[in-house]
């Protein structure tokens, strides 16, 4: 068995069920016109991995670190269960499948198929066209043993990740904490939580939901309680909504 660097036994350590990788910019390496273009017909085309690209955690991709995936669950497989479109990785939002989904020379490349009729995707082609939501990002495990540790660079290679989905995102890969440097940064970052709690609990079956709604309510209050935010402070907020957990114990 293949002996793990210090540093990839670290990375794993601290790894979460899904990792995101650096997010890449919507408007890279294609003609805004075209991007637009394919919005019109409610499809979106971009690169949610760059191979060249160094993320928050010291981390790169070589080409081929995708192919496994996208033989087994990509467009052109037979799999039940498709690597899909979502936004800001909600797993319990899906948008769309892929029309296409490949390495090139320059990275991760995808052009979705037309997004559901879905409200959730309205508002994403909406927020696209506004540049509100500005970039693309992968939810992926990595193949720990793959991974080897380049001491000179201070990075982390990975030669093989499970890819689960590409969403599309207004943040860069470490998304879960955020610094809040005034009221109103604070009272916006509210009412954005309180719009993806919303979506997220419509997603789930009506004999879920108020149950969820319950558990938010509780969860609300004892963030009140606990909360430490003071004005001018730079102590981030972090989100303590863990939506993978309600996914796997919902049911839908």
């Amino acid at each position: 068995m293949k002996t793990l660097h210090s540093k990839i036994v670290e990375a794993k350590r601290r790894a979460p069920y899904i990792m995101r990788s650096l997010a890449v910019a919507t408007d890279a390496y294609h003609a805004p016109e075209t991007f637009l273009e394919l919005l019109g017909q409610r499809k979106v085309r971009g690169y949610s991995s760059i191979w060249t690209s160094k993320n928050d955690y010291g981390e790169r991709f070589v080409k081929g670190a995708w192919k496994r995936s996208i033989d087994l669950r990509g467009p052109k497989s037979n799999a039940n269960q498709q690597i899909k479109f979502l936004r800001q990785h909600n797993q319990g939002d899906p948008l769309s499948l892929f029309e296409d989904l490949q390495e090139d020379e320059i990275g991760l490349f995808f052009e979705t198929k037309a997004l559901d009729d879905v409200d959730s995707a309205d508002r994403v082609i909406i927020q696209l066209r506004s540049g509100t939501l500005n970039n693309f990002s992968n939810g992926f495990n990595p193949v720990w043993s793959s991974a080897e540790y380049d001491e000179k660079e201070d990075t982390i290679w990975y030669k093989e990740a499970n890819l689960h989905e590409i969403s599309v995102v207004g943040l860069a890969s470490d998304s879960e904490t955020f610094a809040c440097r005034s009221r109103k940064e604070f009272d916006d970052a509210q009412i954005e939580l309180s719009d993806e709690i919303e979506y997220f609990i419509k997603s789930l079956r009506k004999d879920s939901q108020l149950e969820a709604r319950n558990l938010f309510a509780r969860q609300k209050a004892l963030f009140e309680t606990n909360s430490h935010i003071a004005l001018g402070k730079k102590d981030p907020l972090k989100k303590s909504v863990d939506y993978n957990y309600l996914l796997q114990n919902f049911k839908r």
